[in-house]
């Protein structure tokens, strides 16, 4: 089986008040075509940075990040971008929505980049909005919208433009136990549909017992899990 995303021996560090502190300390894994990762680990033991890493948004200071066996970082940022707008789908745990458009309208940009007939994408927004729940806040702004509600449409504008690598930040975290369920079914089935890989961040025992594997971010070097 292909490897779709590939770290080696990946090193980040941060500079702060107190000195550098070393977030990743030699990461090193292979996530397979059409495969589920979770990526589990305390809070701030470096699971959205590993994240940023693999999507191309935060360099590694070391080591090497691959994306079909191409080196992402030796890409101009004009490239990344491009890899990130056609191939990766990102949820961020803050979940990046322009506060002042709709969720339609929030939906809708990540698509005026893709090269699909315009009724086609538009059906896939309102069939994945009814999926999770909020078809009637289609019109509805986005800072109007509970934490939960955002989530959901974050979710959402990751998976519409079908991307080939889905990266996840703490899907779950802020919904209740029933919208959880369902956003855990979306993926699921959206990984069946495509064949596409997800490295998600959880801590989230559902998730957890979905996955093909689960890796363990200690210390800042990624653990493989039984």
């Amino acid at each position: 089986m292909a490897d779709k995303i590939t770290l080696k021996d990946v090193h980040v560090s941060v500079t702060g008040p107190d000195g550098t502190r070393a977030i990743l300390r030699g990461a090193t894994a292979s996530i397979h075509e059409g495969e589920i990762v979770a990526l589990i680990g305390p809070s701030g033991s470096g699971k959205t940075t590993l994240l940023n890493v693999v999507g191309g948004l935060e360099p590694a200071f070391a080591g090497t990040v691959l994306i079909d066996g191409e080196p992402v970082w030796n890409l101009p940022d004009a490239g990344r971008a491009e890899v990130r707008s056609k191939g990766i789908g990102y949820v961020f745990q803050d979940f990046n929505l322009i506060p002042d458009l709709s969720v339609e309208e929030n939906l809708a940009l990540p698509l005026l980049m893709q090269p699909h007939p315009a009724a086609e994408p538009r059906a896939r927004v309102f069939e994945l909005l009814t999926r999770i729940g909020l078809l009637d806040s289609a019109r509805t702004r986005a800072d109007r919208l509970s934490g939960g509600e955002r989530q959901r449409v974050a979710i959402v504008r990751a998976l519409v433009t079908q991307p080939e690598i889905v990266l996840v930040d703490e899907p779950t975290g802020n919904l209740d136990e029933e919208i959880g369920h369902r956003v855990i079914e979306i993926l699921l089935e959206y990984r069946a549909q495509h064949r596409a890989t997800m490295l998600i961040a959880t801590h989230d025992e559902r998730l957890k017992q979905q996955a093909d594997r689960t890796l363990q971010l200690r210390d800042g070097v990624l653990h493989a899990l039984a």
